[in-house]
């Protein structure tokens, strides 16, 4: 077991998944050593994990797994849980060509894995309930996020309901718990409700809102006990900006999933005059986080100077070039270069997200906000400027649409510049 085990957790870490006969031999030895052999849900959740991750889905193998871990599944840890749910919700059948038998034998197999999945999905939420009064946050974000994912490849419609009352616990619970949590468990929670399309709702979400200003407030309070009495100039770490900016972008999803208008009952009224003041707070918590966030994208030479006011966004592309070009290997520094099969870097990511962000919350009526955004946001851009290829430009250019910006605008002007260059 100890070479099996080694092994997997050496697969694991590095993804050595180029050499498939030798993941095809340890899954041959270990499809064996379980047939003779008992293995506790603790090994099997690796053994599961390990082959989702070098993505060696052989129906045998999870079957093998799956009848294994029922026997002690009532012994797991909810990360043990958590592993087994995803490592089952992210396996999938060769899509290799082949003829039409080919065709069918891999449909039914995704069928016989489907029902596998749900066997195991009917147990683990079982286990799950008895567990949950007694999770830590991070054991209940990491179930949240499996259940989620083994939900979104479920089929039974009785089986879906159970994982849905499940979820809408452990929202609960998780809500009721916010004091403990941290901004970036905070912005796992709402990743896993937005991501796998689970309802939040807006009572919920607006004590969410609630802690985040309050987390707000505290930090600014820390920063002035430290000598900093104006929190709107200090430059975010990249990490705590790119938590802002996710979590802006989740309350933007949770929101446009949640009715704005209703059928006109009291219950209905009621929740509609809530999710209109849980909008009101995120979109002060915008406009309290935006300011730092753009300086996060900003070269450390620059962040003590006006960036974000002292330009007009009518002022050419020339300028906006020569700015950019300034900027030089500091601008590579903050937003990093292209990675080559992964798309565009994380600033720009991170740049897409939060425009999105702001085109889905903000008040259409306050231009004055609007304008302050762009401003700040088109400096950001300048120091993510070569980093930005023709895709990432194309969604930009889709993004702006919803704002009506002139065509003759040089943000506007640049993007498509970009755009036409792929």
């Amino acid at each position: 077991r100890q070479v099996i085990f080694g092994y997997l957790n050496m697969a694991l870490t590095f993804q050595l998944c180029e050499d498939r006969g030798l993941v095809e031999r340890v899954a041959q030895h270990v499809r064996q050593r379980l047939s003779v052999e008992e293995f506790h849900v603790r090994e099997l959740a690796v053994l599961a994990s390990a082959f989702a991750a070098v993505n060696y889905s052989d129906l045998a193998l999870f079957s093998h797994i799956a009848d294994a871990a029922v026997e002690t599944i009532n012994e797991a840890t909810p990360v043990e849980l958590a592993r087994l749910l995803q490592a089952f919700s992210s396996v999938s059948p060769s899509t290799a060509l082949g003829g039409l038998e080919e065709e069918q034998e891999r449909i039914a197999q995704s069928e016989r894995r489907r029902k596998k999945l749900e066997a195991l999905l009917e147990v683990c939420v079982a286990c799950a309930r008895e567990k949950i009064a007694f999770m830590s946050a991070d054991e209940l974000l990491l179930s949240a996020n499996a259940l989620g994912q083994a939900f979104s490849v479920t089929a039974s419609p009785a089986l879906r309901d159970d994982v849905a009352a499940l979820l809408a616990s452990m929202r609960s619970l998780a809500v009721a718990s916010l004091a403990v949590f941290s901004l970036s468990q905070i912005s796992s929670l709402l990743f896993s409700f937005s991501r796998w399309k689970q309802p939040f709702p807006p009572a919920e979400l607006l004590r969410v809102v609630d802690r985040l200003g309050a987390l707000t407030s505290s930090d600014a309070v820390s920063g002035a006990r430290h000598g900093s009495s104006q929190i709107s100039q200090t430059r975010l770490p990249a990490e705590l900006a790119s938590t802002q900016i996710s979590i802006l972008f989740f309350l933007n999803l949770l929101l446009q999933s949640s009715p704005s208008s209703t059928s006109g009952t009291a219950a209905a009224s009621g929740a509609a005059a809530t999710r209109a003041k849980t909008l009101q707070g995120v979109r002060r918590l915008m406009r309290t986080w935006t300011p730092n966030i753009f300086l996060s994208f900003a070269p450390s030479p620059l962040v003590n100077s006006s960036l974000a006011t002292e330009r007009q966004l009518g002022e050419g592309e020339t300028r906006l070039r020569a700015r950019t070009a300034a900027a030089g290997s500091a601008e590579e520094a903050d937003c990093g270069g292209e990675t080559p099969g992964r798309g565009p870097p994380a600033a720009v990511q991170d740049l897409l997200r939060l425009l999105e962000a702001f085109v889905g919350l903000r008040d259409p009526e306050e231009k004055e906000d609007e304008l302050l955004f762009l401003r700040g946001f088109q400096e950001a851009v300048l120091r993510c400027h070569t980093a930005i290829d023709g895709l990432a430009a194309a969604q930009f250019l889709f993004l702006l649409e919803a704002l009506r910006l002139p065509e003759e605008d040089d943000f506007v002007l640049l993007m498509k510049e970009k755009n036409a260059k792929t």
